[in-house]
This record gives structure tokens, C-alpha cells and sequence, in this order.
């Protein structure tokens, strides 16, 4: 589903990513670990292309997608949530879930994504019309 193969990044002069490769297959769930600037979030942001690779290719879905923009790559499904990212408190659970799913655009695919996460996370479906600043 995902392949990362030998990416590197670069701020300026200072070589943040070296050769990192991985690959994350469908239903898989993958952890980054790594003491604080490690390159965690670059690898992140690469995958995401929110920093360009000098070198190496990432491709989701069989698809080279190196060089494709990030509103490109979120079309695809692709998204980071930032550390520190909060939830909209005046919102539902299901509200903020729907802004999550806003990028799949279908309405089958919403449902399709909300259906997902309520199976993963089955206290959010008990939860779903409690308002975000009361969980």
C-alpha cells in the first residue's frame, strides 16, 4: 500500500533523512520510534509532501507518488495529523470524525470512513453525540 525507498531530506546543508525505506501494507499499523529529532515527523512530512526528497521514492497504491504535491497525495487519502492536534470541543464525536473523512468527498466513502473508525474504536460509536469538551 505504502513503500518508502531510500528517501532522503535535507534542510539547507543539514541531512535530516538518510536512506530510509519501509513499507506499511494494507490493515497493517506501523509505529515510528525515536528519540526527539531523530527525523520521525520528516519522515512523516515526506510521506506526506510537506518536504521534498532529494533522493529516493515513496509509492502508495503501486503508484510513484514522489513528486506529487500534498493536496495531491490527501486526495489519495494520505493525511497527518499533527502532535498537539485537538479536537474542535463544540463539535460531536461524529462531527469531528466528518471533518477527518471531509477530504474522501463521496458521501458512501464518508460513511464507508466513519463506519472504519467506530469498528476500531468502538468507545467513539457509544460516544458518537457526546460533544468534544465533555470526553
Amino acid at each position: 500500500m505504502l513503500e518508502v525507498r531510500g528517501i532522503e531530506v535535507s534542510y539547507g546543508e543539514f541531512l535530516a533523512l538518510r536512506g530510509i525505506s519501509f513499507a506499511v501494507h494494507e490493515g497493517e499499523l506501523v509505529t515510528i520510534i525515536g528519540a526527539n529529532g531523530a527525523g520521525k515527523s520528516t519522515i512523516l512530512r515526506a510521506v506526506m509532501g510537506l518536504v521534498k526528497c532529494r533522493k529516493g521514492e515513496i509509492f502508495f497504491q503501486g503508484e510513484d507518488i514522489t513528486g506529487s504535491p500534498a493536496h495531491q497525495r490527501a486526495r489519495l487519502g494520505i493525511s497527518l495529523v499533527p502532535e498537539g492536534r485537538k479536537i474542535f470541543s463544540d463539535l460531536t464525536v461524529a462531527e469531528n470524525l466528518l471533518m477527518g473523512a471531509y477530504i474522501q468527498g463521496e458521501r458512501k466513502t464518508v460513511q464507508s470512513c466513519m463506519e472504519e473508525a467506530f469498528s476500531l474504536f468502538p468507545v467513539l460509536k457509544e460516544r458518537q453525540n457526546q460533544v468534544g469538551k465533555t470526553l
